[in-house]
């Protein structure tokens, strides 16, 4: 088997663990989308509450620029609670400040320094604490070195003090309450991982971001930026606003919060977190040598990810022909050729793709749209058209992929003919060989084909199933070590849906073809699913998420409330305060109710889901094949309870432009 050449297989498969496990981190609550400010100020609250209670954490950025902003913010915190003296101070490479408590990173070895009595010297990305800073003692200072945690409390334990250089301090070192992702590569911490992402991180960023804690790693992901304001004149700093912000809570009466507040002006539609981490994953910031890019384009000549790109180069063209032939003979020729000019075309062309991977006559899937109704007041010939297209396959799930050299259409040029066939073969060939690498070295996956047939015959069958799941693997790049292909693929692409399905088959997952079966069978299966989705428990996840999220809130806001307390300078602050810190105390407790309630009530979802699956996919199946046989006759598609009725959701339907 070809090996992955994504800075080894660990590092691939942790990117590609990570874009699969955004849903769960999204139902644990450790997802957040919102507003630059709200990000960085929540990020630097969630760091501080569970550094100051005794937990190994660490907080990371894309840029030094936002470590030293959410380093910054940290500080201030620290001074106003009186964990950092807020005496005299000396300079840091980025101009920051620092003072007794402040903790540092060195950026350079330094071996004029001993450490210890045994002669240790100062090494790039030590962690050092600040513990004297004497004006009168010029041009030196008084720090300790993190050695370590106690394993049983996670307590910090530092060396003892030594003195080390003001000018060191100024031109090698930066606070370090928040670090890049890239100097916390490597690092592991025992609770938390907190990370500001902006959306415009690399996969590899968002794998070390997302997998540095033990216990919990948490995402704060810029949703979208504040657009220039091109409106001449001034407008006040938004630190202005900030620290008034700041002073309301200190004084014991900010205002609640509200999630994406800072957000509501921004004019822009609102995004997920999973959209922009999903955006990041996308992104490769790998730099390889020479020699290693020429061994992997070596080694990577024959995969089928690779040969996947000409393979459906090649198609496309031959099916956009069939396409055009087919719109103009079932258009008049200055509708046809409205399509053809229409950019939303590509979206028809796509639509088509479908229907004939769902095992629909693509032309007559046309016809029937086109005679369905007027066309004369439409708009977009080509939209009205690619949505009653959708109308009728809505629901059916594409048919298992047929073999290469059975998908190889004329396509008029008999060198491009020839070049197809060629691809088919090669592409045969590299599949066949992955079953037989599976059978010679089964990977984890394969314990779901279970043990390797030794009698020729089997182990043959064995192979070519192995084959199947290793083909739609390579090809659409899906690396799980143990999971043989995950769920459905999302509607990126026919071909994927197609390869999905015909490994799903080989494994046993879902029906394979239902064309012997009468259709009296078939609507008595698929009779089977209204009354699966007539018990089905209500889906939480969201909610679920909500109120996870709100527990993790509401701790930090009691803590922070509580270190309010102490630091307030009079009598009715302090009263304000407490009451604040008791109040969120309660919600915590609250919601922590709602949490227990709503798991439960998910396990449900998820059981039902697990009990249900073969059925409603024999189900779905047995509505597919039915509609395949009578095209002409109207069969209501398979919905889910309370799911939009397709003019409903028509407008969600429509594509903007271009091809996905």
């Amino acid at each position: 088997m070809a090996h992955c050449c994504c800075e080894g297989l660990e590092q691939c498969f942790n990117a590609k663990r990570v874009e699969r496990e955004l849903a769960d981190y999204r139902q644990h609550g450790r997802l957040h989308v919102g507003g630059a400010e709200q990000m960085l100020e929540d990020a630097a609250r969630a760091y501080l509450h569970d550094r100051l209670n005794g937990r190994d954490t660490l907080l990371m950025a894309g840029s030094d620029a936002m470590a030293a902003e959410l380093s910054r913010r940290i500080r201030d915190d620290l001074i106003r609670w009186g964990a950092v003296s807020d005496g005299p101070t000396v300079r840091l490479r980025d101009g920051a400040e620092a003072s007794a408590g402040d903790w540092v990173m060195a950026r350079k070895n330094d071996n004029s320094f001993a450490t210890d009595p045994w002669g240790g010297a100062i090494t790039n990305r030590d962690l050092l604490r600040i513990s004297r800073v004497d004006p009168a003692i010029t041009g030196l200072v008084d720090v300790q070195r993190l050695t370590g945690r106690e394993p049983s409390t996670g307590q910090e334990q530092w060396s003892a003090p030594f003195v080390l250089r003001k000018d060191y301090l100024l031109e090698e070192t930066h606070l370090a309450y928040a670090v890049t992702f890239h100097t916390a590569e490597g690092r592991t911490v025992g609770y938390s991982g907190i990370s500001v992402f902006t959306g415009g991180e690399d996969r590899q960023a968002v794998n070390v971001g997302l997998t540095r804690a033990r216990e919990r790693n948490d995402a704060y992901v810029i949703g979208h930026w504040q657009l220039a304001d091109p409106a001449p004149g001034g407008k006040p700093a938004p630190e202005l606003a900030r620290q008034a912000r700041l002073d309301r809570e200190h004084a014991g009466s900010a205002p609640e919060r509200r999630a994406g507040q800072e957000d509501q002006d921004t004019g822009r539609e609102p995004v997920t977190a999973e959209e922009i981490l999903g955006q990041c994953l996308a992104r490769d910031g790998r730099q390889k040598s020479a020699t290693d890019t020429r061994e992997a384009e070596w080694s990577d000549a024959d995969r089928l990810d690779v040969l996947g790109v000409q393979w459906e180069h090649v198609a496309r063209q031959a099916q956009q022909r069939r396409y055009e032939a087919a719109v103009r003979d079932a258009l008049p020729e200055q509708q046809a050729q409205e399509v053809m000019d229409d950019p939303a075309a590509t979206w028809l062309w796509r639509s088509l793709r479908e229907a004939e991977a769902a095992g629909l006559d693509g032309p007559a899937a046309l016809r029937r749209a086109v005679a369905a109704g007027t066309l004369a007041d439409a708009d977009s010939v080509a939209k009205v058209v690619d949505w009653r297209i959708r109308q009728q396959i809505a629901g059916m799930p594409a048919l298992a992929a047929r073999p290469f050299a059975e998908q190889v259409k004329p396509t008029g040029d008999p060198q491009m003919d020839r070049y197809w066939h060629e691809l088919a073969e090669a592409m045969a060939d590299r599949q066949r060989r992955l079953g037989e690498h599976a059978a010679e070295h089964p990977p984890a996956w394969a314990h779901t084909l279970g043990t390797v047939p030794g009698h020729p015959v089997d182990r043959a069958e064995w192979e070519h199933k192995a084959g199947l799941v290793e083909k739609y693997r390579e090809r659409w790049g899906y690396t799980h070590p143990r999971e043989p292909i995950g769920p459905r693929p999302g509607q990126h692409s026919p071909d994927a849906h197609a390869d999905w399905q015909a490994a799903a088959e080989a494994l046993g997952y879902i029906p394979g073809d239902l064309r012997e079966h009468s259709d009296g069978q078939l609507l008595a299966w698929r009779s089977a699913f209204d009354r699966e989705m007539a018990w089905a428990p209500p889906y939480l996840g969201d909610r679920l998420a909500d109120v996870r999220a709100e527990i993790r809130r509401a701790q930090i806001d009691a803590d922070r409330a509580r270190r309010d307390t102490q630091a307030a300078d009079t009598e009715k602050a302090r009263q304000r305060l407490t009451d604040r810190a008791a109040a969120f105390a309660r919600w915590e407790q609250m919601t922590r109710g709602l949490e227990t309630k709503l798991t439960q009530a998910q396990a449900g979802y998820v059981a039902w889901e697990r009990a249900t699956a073969p059925t409603r996919e024999r189900a779905v199946a047995a509505d597919a094949e039915l509609r395949r046989r009578h095209p002409d006759q109207h069969i209501e598609p398979l919905r889910a309870p309370h799911e939009p009725e397709p003019a409903a959701a028509a407008a969600s339907l429509q594509p903007a432009a271009g091809e996905p």
